[in-house]
This record gives C-alpha cells, structure tokens and sequence, in this order.
C-alpha cells in the first residue's frame, strides 16, 4: 500500500506480467516532461503493454515470457472481473457494479503530487452531520495544515488507548524532507513520535504550535497528539 515499483525490472524473473495496483499507475516520458497517471478505485487487477493470460476450456495459460520486458506500447488494461486465478478474486462474480478511474497529467515541476490523484480517489471525502450541541468555529478555517507536498497524512483516528490522537504521515516522492505539521483549530499540549502499534518512542518539541520533524525518502512516521 505504501510501495512503488517499476514493473519487468522491480520483480523476480519470470514473474507475472500482471500486478494489483493500490493506487496508481504512471507513465513517465523519456523525452517530454510530463507523466500520466492512472488511477483506479474499484478494479485493482492490471495487465501493462499488452494482454498476455490465455485460457480454454479446462485450465488458464500463462507464459511470463523474457525478462526484462519492454512493451511496444505504454498501454494499462483494467480487469473489472478476474476469474484466471482463485488467489484474492472469487471465480464467479455476478450482479451490477460500478467501476471509477481518473486520468490525470502533472508536469516536471509536479511529479512529486502525481501519487495524491490515486490516493484522494480511493480514499474520498466523507461527511458527516454530528448533532452535540451548539458548535464555536470560525467561517473559514484549516483542520490540518502539513508542508512540503511530498508528504501526506494517509491516517488520523483517535489513540487505541484513547490518549490523544495519531496521525501517520508519508513521503511520497522519494525525497528528504523537513515536515511542518500544524493544527489551526487547536492548541497542543505535547506531541510524540510513536511506532506502528502506538508506543511512545520520543517526545517531539513544539514549535509555533506546531510540529517539525525529519523525514528520509518514502519514510512512513506516526504521531501522536494531545490537544488542549
């Protein structure tokens, strides 16, 4: 969920040709700078350059072919249904669906935002109407504010043990980076870097309200916060 990878070359070979995309899928240009990203919600099964499963009547067919492998073609073809292999997909599969894709195009000065496109398609916006009284909020305001772009928030939920609140962050594009992470709405009272389970392992200094922090190319961090 949080990797990437080139295919033919980031695998073992001999391996299959076709993948389970999490997310994205992005066609990088040799020669002009800019990329094309695929993104899909609903069919994560993709075969890339051309179609290469077979299948009759008794058993499906497959020859990976030689390694590494350059399609003529920069070509995705989406699978809505999959029935080659019984791993992870249900042999039959009936009953009316609806499958979502987005195609974006991000220049050179942009390449570190290309992965948001399938992120914010598989994970939309959702809203809630929560009826506690009467709410004291600004018009206009930022729940969260997090800098550089080559970094998200892909979690925030309350603390398992119900002290504070984690966020986990991830660098994206590959690249060092020096996080900024600030709250406009609330006042913190102390902040502190967790692991993955929700153990403290370091308490993290505020600044300006805020939090700075250090991060190495695709590091995911977790953190936890109290507020006021």
């Amino acid at each position: 969920p949080y990797g990437k990878m080139r295919p033919f070359y980031d695998q073992l070979p001999d391996y299959a040709k076709f993948y389970v995309v999490a997310h994205n899928v992005e066609f990088r240009s040799k020669s002009e700078n800019f990329s094309i990203v695929w993104s899909t919600r609903q069919a994560p099964m993709v075969e890339l350059g051309e179609i290469t499963k077979l299948a009759n009547q008794s058993a499906p067919i497959y020859n990976p072919g030689k390694y590494p492998w350059n399609p003529d073609k920069p070509a995705v073809y989406s699978e809505i249904m999959n029935n080659f292999q019984s791993t992870n997909f249900s042999l039959f599969q009936k009953g009316s669906a609806v499958w979502s894709y987005r195609i974006s195009a991000f220049d050179a000065k942009k390449f570190d935002q290309s992965y948001r496109s399938g992120w914010e398609l598989s994970s939309p916006a959702i809203a809630t109407i929560v009826n506690k009284g009467e709410a004291k909020l600004p018009p206009s305001a930022s729940f969260l504010k997090l800098s550089p772009d080559n970094v998200m928030v892909t979690e925030f939920k309350m603390a398992e043990d119900g002290d504070g609140y984690i966020f986990r962050i991830y660098e994206a594009a590959g690249s060092p980076a020096q996080v900024q992470l600030s709250f406009p709405l609330f006042k913190l009272k102390e902040a502190w870097l967790t692991d993955g389970v929700e153990r403290d392992l370091e308490k993290l200094a505020l600044k300006a309200g805020g939090i700075e922090s250090q991060m190495g190319p695709y590091e995911i961090k977790t953190i936890r916060v109290k507020v006021k």
